[in-house]
């Protein structure tokens, strides 16, 4: 499986290759690393290049994670949209380089343009993986849609149980009514109890849903129901319980909506120290493939919870 990490050697670039490194299986994954000269002077830039590419092969290596190196000329994103549409890549990884709000919204970022507009699933890295944590602390947003499916395949195909320990969380919505500018105009009470009720049968029924495809996939998980706006829900928790990555799907909103509100995929990008973000695809990954590719599976115990 080939991961595409588009790198330029800065502290952003480098905690997203010391979360990869931390993350990847080597036995599965071959790293290509891509940097993109922007210097106009071309002793510079072969000088720059040569230093940034042997600087993170030597991350990998030291990992044993196979590596490739690949430098082109032109503007960072572009070269990154280029290459994935022309190689069997199932991931690009990179470091969120752009964190003011002002550069996000009217500029834009490298990880920011990718994020929307790559083909395969993004993990964007604002800050490496906590170093005391033996194993990395992963939170899965589960809200039944195919592409949150896909962010859990993709973690499940290029990373091993051993290297992470997973919770997944599923958010009760609370219902969004609109009010009659009527005076005395109200909703019974029972209403706002029978519309809480069936959201929280949703996302219980969302979170056991995506136990049972983590664990499909090999892996021990935990789980909570959490209330309220989805990505400050998934943000907060993944503090509490010390996250180190957070995954989600992306469900593919408009170009207008995210400029006025964001979406829960983005939010939790921008602010998460690391998101991994995958769109719905039309072809899911094998899960026996997946598996498969692990070779024989080594018992880790019990599972450590459930649905409330």
């Amino acid at each position: 499986m080939k991961i595409l990490y588009p790198t330029d050697g800065r502290p952003p670039a480098v905690a997203a290759g010391e979360l990869l490194k931390k993350l990847v299986d080597p036995g599965r994954a071959t790293v290509t690393i891509l940097y993109a000269s922007e210097f106009g002077n071309d002793l510079v830039a072969d000088s720059h290049a040569a230093d940034v590419l042997d600087r993170a092969e030597n991350t990998f290596r030291t990992a044993g994670i196979r590596t490739e190196r690949l430098c082109v000329e032109g503007v960072p994103a572009p070269s990154v949209a280029k290459e994935l549409t022309g190689d069997d890549y199932i991931l690009t990884v990179l470091g969120a380089g752009n964190h003011t709000w002002l550069g996000r919204l009217v500029f834009g970022s490298t990880s920011t343009h990718v994020l929307h507009e790559a083909p395969v699933p993004v993990l964007v890295v604002h800050r490496a993986p906590d170093s005391s944590h033996e194993r990395l602390h992963v939170l899965v947003g589960a809200d039944g849609s195919p592409s949150a499916a896909h962010a859990i395949d993709t973690l499940a195909s290029i990373t091993e149980p051993g290297r992470v320990d997973i919770h997944v969380r599923a958010v009760i919505r609370t219902p969004e009514l609109a009010f009659s500018a009527y005076p005395g105009a109200s909703v019974p009470a029972s209403f706002f109890e029978e519309q809480l009720a069936e959201e929280k049968a949703i996302a219980i029924r969302h979170l056991n849903e995506s136990l049972e495809r983590v664990r499909s996939l090999g892996f021990t998980a935990d789980g909570s129901v959490g209330t309220g706006w989805p990505a400050n829900d998934l943000l907060e928790h993944g503090q509490n319980i010390g996250a180190d990555l957070l995954v989600v799907g992306a469900r593919g909103i408009g170009v207008i909506e995210r400029l006025t509100m964001g979406s829960v995929s983005a939010h939790v990008a921008g602010h998460a120290p690391a998101a991994l973000v995958a769109h719905a695809q039309v072809h899911p990954l094998d899960e026996r493939a997946i598996k498969e590719s692990r070779g024989p599976e080594v018992p880790l115990g019990p599972d450590t919870g459930g649905a409330p």
